[in-house]
């Protein structure tokens, strides 16, 4: 058993406890936003930062940004500096940000090439190729 401190036992001054149960455990949250753009973490992998740039993807710099829960980790660098998270594999996330009305229009053309898709699927098995034909529902 180890040996009891003084630290050990100043109750009085030690924080309120919280059951592993209660405590969140995201690392990655984001505090103080802009409201005016879409936040979202990207693994440093191959060319996936320089394809997030080029869609329109901007580096965040820490300036008033909290990252993490205060009970875990809480990240906190030079203002100038870009935010990044290490993502496990000795790999890292780097948080970007895009503006609201681009990754709107964004999801909206991965949507419409869902829809294709799920249509040139009906379109496939209409003929009773495939059977009675595939049924998408929503």
């Amino acid at each position: 058993m180890p040996k009891e401190t003084k630290a050990h036992l100043d109750t009085e001054n030690r924080p309120e406890r919280v059951s592993l149960a209660d405590q969140p455990r995201n690392i990655l949250t984001v505090l103080n936003k802009d409201d005016e753009y879409f936040y979202y973490w990207f693994n440093d992998i191959d060319d996936r930062i320089a394809k997030a740039e080029l869609g329109g993807y901007d580096k965040v710099t820490y300036g008033d940004l909290e990252i993490g829960e205060k009970s875990i980790h809480r990240l906190k660098g030079e203002k100038n500096a870009v935010v990044t998270q290490p993502i496990g594999n000795g790999k890292n996330g780097v948080l970007m940000r895009i503006k609201k009305e681009w990754h709107t229009e964004d999801q909206a053309k991965k949507h419409a090439e869902i829809l294709r898709r799920e249509q040139a699927m009906v379109a496939e098995t209409s003929e009773g190729r495939y059977g009675a034909g595939l049924r998408i529902e929503r």
